[in-house]
């Protein structure tokens, strides 16, 4: 049988990287998916834009009773690298129309694989 928690609400954060070429919709993406429920102040056809000095964008996600912090950076933060960001989590992200962006994606994913 498994333990039970002994800190059921205690913070756990992980930090995910979303990788890709410019312009394949890694900041669309998080604006679309990530924003929050509820009514807004805005036309609900138009997006929060997500400016890259606010990196991470942070949001607080609940399962059951485990809380996490999560920590989403866009490549495009022209701040740090991303190798320098060293993320618990990298998601691949590529435009399926543009062949180009699939050769971008797999040297970054060696260069990754490489500096573990």
């Amino acid at each position: 049988m498994a333990e039970a928690d002994p800190h059921p609400d205690s913070n756990n954060s992980v930090s995910l990287l979303l990788l890709g070429d410019p312009g394949c919709g890694k900041s669309t993406f998080l604006t679309g998916r990530l924003s929050l429920p509820g009514p807004s102040n805005t036309d609900s056809n138009t997006l929060e834009l997500l400016r890259d000095g606010d990196q991470p964008f942070i949001y607080d996600i609940r399962f059951s009773k485990k809380t996490f912090t999560l920590k989403l950076y866009d490549t495009s933060n022209p701040n740090q690298h991303w190798t320098s960001l060293r993320p618990d989590l990298v998601v691949l992200a590529f435009d399926i129309s543009n062949r180009d962006t699939l050769a971008g994606l797999k040297e970054a994913s060696l260069t990754y694989t490489y500096l573990k």
